[in-house]
């Protein structure tokens, strides 16, 4: 049983689902390195 729980608080860490905009810009820019963080917002 305490695997499990472990297993299952662990996993509510991660966020699901899409990403923002934001979070989207933010990725562009460190894997292009063009953009400097005042374009980011």
């Amino acid at each position: 049983m305490r695997i499990r729980r472990r297993e299952e608080k662990e996993n509510q860490e991660y966020k699901k689902g899409l990403w923002t905009v934001e979070e989207d810009n933010i990725l562009m820019a460190l894997a292009n390195g063009t953009a400097s963080s005042e374009k980011l917002g």
